[in-house]
């Protein structure tokens, strides 16, 4: 019943979401492959955005990286990324990047993640319209993100033991 109550909270906050005029969305792929015998595993984040209204208007992110599992519900993780926003009239950008996850339950259907990720991005300093005469300056910044998500079980079986919405 609390289960079956969660669901319908959640459907009903979809349903009455306000929705962008612009057609358009985000293609993720996430995985992580285990080293067989071994703490670690390599991570593979790949974002893709593009926007319907113009077809120039693409964004995509490669992050590849390395995990190691702290325990059963930590892991620390590190890597490299690169952003190309170059359809947009922006340069590329490189990013180093740092993680620590951590994962608790909160009920019974339900597993709480938590993700703290310092990003150190190296870019060229944008100029538009660029000076002729003017050379690109290099600059650093830093980002600092936290993300929580909820993953909650659709099916349970042998077939499907990790369907997750």
């Amino acid at each position: 019943m609390k289960r079956n109550l969660i669901l319908l909270v959640m459907l009903l906050q979809a349903a009455t979401a306000v929705a962008q005029i612009e057609v358009g969305g985000w293609y993720q792929h996430f995985s992580s492959f285990r080293i067989p015998q071994s703490r670690f595993s390599i991570y593979l984040d790949a974002n893709f955005h593009i926007s319907g209204r113009y077809p120039s208007n693409e964004f995509y992110v490669i992050r590849p990286g390395v995990n190691f599992q702290i325990n059963e519900k930590m892991t620390v993780s590190a890597g490299y990324a690169y952003a190309d926003n170059t359809a947009r009239g922006f340069k590329a950008e490189h990013r180093a990047w740092e993680q620590f996850g951590i994962v608790h339950r909160a009920g019974r259907f339900i597993n709480l993640e938590h993700r703290l990720r310092l990003e150190q991005r190296f870019q060229e300093a944008q100029f538009w319209p660029h000076p002729v005469d003017m050379e690109p300056q290099k600059k650093v910044g830093h980002r600092l993100r936290y993300l929580i998500r909820e993953c909650c079980r659709l099916i349970s079986g042998k077939i499907l033991r990790k369907a997750y919405i």
